[in-house]
């Protein structure tokens, strides 16, 4: 009865939270789209009245809007400049930069929230176009194959998707002061994630630099050590000279010594002709040392996979942006809950529904399906030695499904506070 209860308000127009025409009023600020006149909530009848609490709304049909895109202020400059430098500093990080456009357009350019919202997920559209069309040349620095993992981009896109539908049903309910508590909450969520990870990473680096920095001291200890054993034996030479020309200079050798020296000589030549037979058969001995992961000219199997992974994968290309043009597709079909569909379907008629519930269907379909298929795949590398990379993803079924839950939840945000999921999926 809730989730039907929700549904009712939905079509009806959202949440009873805001303040209708006719109401009485304080100040202009509490009556929404109209403006305060004689202590009720009226239309407006000129651009003064909107734009005394925020100058940046202009009057039009009886309601405050924004003023046009086109009409630019000293306002709008600065906030173009301010979130082509967030936008930048969020594409180098991996995130769509929602939570730095939200906050600029705003505080500086006076959108509302629900306004807002929109707009940043144009931004972030825009912003993950180039960094595709950028990183889709790439390859991966340790690894013959592309930067982009396209299967994992399979498993985690139609769930991402499938909850931007329902953050756009949640968006159209919620008020703004409920979308600005949750935008709060998700930014001190993914700040926090995100600073533990960096301090870790310094950490990490640190580390590993000391030990670097260590590990040069003690080869310039030993490379010092070896240079003074060697000045101390060629110190020693002259004596050594001269020890063994006062021993032949005391007369003539017995012959038990004449035996030993030869016999010392034969043993001398016979083991420089071991260390040779050993140098002329160190190519067999270096192959019978080799008792790792078999090379992929040893192992069909794992040659296949490489090269497999090596080339562009256009099909999978093809099948992403299959699925966003089937998002697409289905909200010009399906239209809004005001009736807007360019087919005729009705706003929260059955046939509305019924579209909706189909493709978001289809889409958990479809993530399953690419879910057992990784599950397998990661099977067969590990039976075949695959050569795993640090930042491989060791797909099990419990991954898969807490991988699964985050993409659902981000998608929702996404939508539904204009974040971009990728401020939820990072961290």
């Amino acid at each position: 009865m809730r989730n039907l209860y929700f549904l009712v308000l939905f079509c009806l127009g959202g949440l009873p939270y805001a303040t209708t025409l006719g109401t009485e009023c304080a100040d202009t600020r509490v009556c929404g789209d109209y403006v305060c006149l004689n202590q009720v909530c009226s239309t407006c009848t000129h651009d003064a009245q909107c734009s005394e609490f925020i100058p940046a709304n202009v009057c039009s049909d009886g309601h405050c809007e924004h003023k046009g895109l086109l009409v630019v202020g000293v306002r709008d400059v600065a906030s173009y400049l301010l979130m082509l430098i967030g936008g930048a500093i969020a594409a180098s990080g991996g995130v769509g930069g929602g939570g730095i456009f939200i906050p600029l357009l705003v505080l500086v350019s006076q959108f509302t929230t629900a306004a807002a919202v929109p707009l940043s997920n144009a931004l972030i559209l825009g912003a993950a176009v180039a960094n595709f069309i950028q990183m889709a040349r790439m390859r991966h620095p340790t690894a013959d194959r592309p930067l982009i993992d396209y299967s994992m981009s399979l498993l985690l896109l139609p769930l991402s998707v499938g909850g931007t539908t329902i953050g756009v049903i949640l968006h159209e309910m919620f008020p703004e002061w409920l979308t600005l508590g949750l935008l709060a909450a998700v930014l001190f969520f993914t700040v926090q994630r995100t600073t533990m990870k960096a301090v870790q990473l310094w950490r990490k680096e640190s580390k590993e630099a000391s030990n670097s920095a260590t590990s040069n001291n003690d080869d310039h200890s030993e490379e010092l050590q070896s240079l003074n054993s060697s000045d101390e034996a060629e110190s020693r030479m002259p004596t050594e000279k001269l020890r063994r020309s006062l021993a032949d200079s005391s007369g003539p050798r017995s012959p038990d010594v004449e035996a030993g020296n030869q016999k010392s000589s034969e043993l001398s030549s016979a083991d420089t002709d071991d260390r040779g037979e050993n140098l002329r058969t160190s190519g067999e001995f270096s192959v019978h040392l080799q008792d790792g992961p078999e090379s992929p000219e040893e192992n069909p199997d794992l040659q296949k996979v490489l090269l497999n992974e090596a080339k562009t994968p256009w099909g999978k290309i093809a099948l992403l942006f299959g699925i966003l043009g089937a998002t697409l597709l289905l909200y010009v079909v399906r239209g809004r809950r005001q009736g807007t569909s360019l087919v005729g379907v009705a706003g929260c008629s059955p046939l509305y529904w019924g579209l909706m519930v189909a493709y978001e269907a289809i889409l958990l379909g479809g993530t399953f399906g690419v879910g057992f298929r990784l599950t397998q795949l990661y099977a067969v590398k590990v039976a075949i030695g695959y050569p795993f990379q640090p930042d491989d993803v060791k797909w099990t079924y419990r991954r898969l499904a807490t991988v699964a839950g985050v993409c659902l939840v981000a998608g929702v945000l996404a939508s539904l506070l204009g974040i971009g999921g990728g401020m939820v999926l990072n961290p």
